[in-house]
């Protein structure tokens, strides 16, 4: 923000006359009465949010181990793989250190958050036990097939995870690598999510912000903030997994995901067969490193 801006003011004597520019008026930030800490060199609670423009903390997500929270994606046993958000239902898994500070481009008394992260958890699982009940190994990559699998057999099985939900036939192999492929996309959705709510976040705090009127020291605005700032971020963090939610149970959805990891297939299936010395699968376009 400015510290001195000039509004131009303009008229007409009826609705037939031209606009004149007749006159402005000057605007001049200040400090409103008793706001006057911040000016002092070296006041902590100035230097804290000093970077005027670090409004909010990044929002990192996070992986922690099955079973977090009682969440197992693989309970289902129909799932191959899945990612599973963690709801704010525990301020035990969600503590974080929240100081007050005073934003001066906002005039308002803000907050800092120690490391400037915000981490939200999620629990992945890739479903074994799922996978061999179908009579399929897991294996992690292309370069995990057993020694004299045929190239067939190994262009059978890459093509085969092609199709969301399928498996090759019994006694093939199914690489988690390509499943890890679709979570990804899971997972970057989800980032989006977050990320277009966070304007919205911002503004449901901003509304509740208080000015240096309000509290004169930065012990009441810390004890404010703790107070107001975990509720608003429940809200954001809850309104973004329903989203979630909504838009995962579409018609077409976990399809159209896999759908957008073709490209990752086909790099696999390319390593793949250059790997194994199958290079006569591979299109004549397509040389192996």
């Amino acid at each position: 923000m400015e510290d001195h801006w000039r509004y131009n003011i303009y008229a007409r004597e009826d609705e037939n006359s031209q606009f004149e520019h007749v006159g402005w008026i000057d605007f001049y930030k200040t400090t409103p009465p008793g706001c006057d800490f911040c000016n002092e060199a070296g006041d902590a609670a100035c230097e804290e949010c000093i970077d005027n423009n670090n409004i909010l903390p990044e929002t990192n997500l996070v992986e922690v181990p099955v079973g977090t929270d009682g969440m197992d994606p693989c309970a289902d046993h129909t799932l191959l793989g899945g990612i599973t958000i963690i709801k704010y239902n525990s301020l035990i898994n969600y503590n974080f250190i929240l100081n007050a500070c005073y934003n001066t481009e906002l005039q308002r008394w803000w907050f800092s958050i120690e490391g400037n992260a915000l981490e939200f958890k999620y629990v992945l699982e890739y479903c074994d036990q799922n996978i061999t009940n179908k009579g399929v190994t897991l294996i992690d990559d292309y370069e995990n097939f057993p020694q004299g699998y045929g190239c067939d057999l190994i262009l059978r099985d890459i093509q085969a995870q092609y199709i969301y939900g399928n498996l090759p036939p019994a006694g093939g192999y199914v690489l988690k690598s390509m499943l890890e492929a679709h979570e990804l996309k899971h997972y970057l959705d989800f980032a989006v999510t977050l990320d277009v709510d966070k304007e919205e976040l911002f503004q449901n705090l901003l509304e509740i912000a208080p000015s240096c009127e309000d509290f004169n020291t930065k012990e009441q605005a810390t004890t404010f903030w703790i107070i107001n700032f975990s509720p608003l971020l429940y809200a954001y963090w809850d309104q973004a997994i329903a989203e979630r939610e909504k838009y995962s149970k579409g018609k077409g959805y976990e399809e159209q995901t896999h759908w957008k990891s073709r490209r990752n297939f086909t790099q696999i299936k390319i390593n793949a067969l250059c790997f194994w010395n199958c290079t006569s699968l591979l299109s004549p376009l397509i040389t192996c490193p």
